[in-house]
């Protein structure tokens, strides 16, 4: 990921636009670290540990794949997509497929599509098909990037990696920073964490739980 060293107080700011690369990494002299994520469509709290948005797109049949293209067709599942909703993620072929499986391909643009049709997907420039695709044995899933649409911790659906702590408030649909290192300021119902180590927590809303202390 690309890394950048700002002033105090860059960490607190939001974008309506893509200024940096989604994944930059922002760093401070004091040792915290941030993560440059674009929101879901509902404005995140300061505080709260929000993770990579789930997703729907798993296990799917393929029309198109040839090797040396610079695109695939599959078909979708029940779940629609909307346009370029997962540019920068990834064509994942299943290592399970007998054929051109276990291979990652980035994902540059794409139409919408309703659920069960076919969608094209355009892949980066040079990084074309390996090997050709069997129709019919090969099974694809299509991987958001996971700091694209980030949302409050959940346990339900498949998550790829969790983005890390809003440290502002961050509007809807907007860019922003999430906290991955350092010393950070966590929602948690508790009296005091000072001192103590925390990690996600399946058990409440707030997305944290303590794990020990000093």
């Amino acid at each position: 990921m690309p890394s950048i060293t700002g002033a105090y107080g860059e960490e607190k700011k939001t974008y309506a636009s893509k200024v940096y690369e989604l994944g930059t990494i922002l760093e401070f002299r004091d040792g915290r670290k941030f993560v440059f994520c674009l929101n879901d469509a509902t404005a995140d709290i300061a505080g709260n540990l929000y993770t990579s948005p789930v997703f729907s797109y798993t296990d799917l049949a393929v029309i198109n794949g040839l090797a040396g293209s610079d695109f695939v067709i599959v078909t979708l599942g029940s779940a629609a997509l909307t346009a370029n909703q997962l540019v920068d993620g990834w064509v994942h072929t299943r290592a399970s497929s007998t054929t051109g499986g276990g291979r990652l391909y980035k994902i540059k643009s794409h139409l919408a599509a309703a659920g069960s049709t076919n969608v094209r997907i355009d892949l980066h420039p040079g990084d074309t098909v390996q090997e050709s695709w069997l129709i019919g044995t090969t099974k694809v899933d299509l991987l958001p990037n996971p700091y694209s649409g980030v949302i409050l911790l959940s346990f339900t659906g498949e998550q790829l990696l969790i983005a890390g702590v809003a440290v502002g408030d961050v509007p809807a649909s907007y860019y922003g920073w999430y906290q991955t290192h350092g010393i950070c300021s966590v929602v948690r119902p508790e009296l005091s964490i000072v001192g103590k180590s925390f990690g996600a927590s399946a058990a409440d809303s707030f997305g944290v739980t303590v794990l020990g202390g000093l």
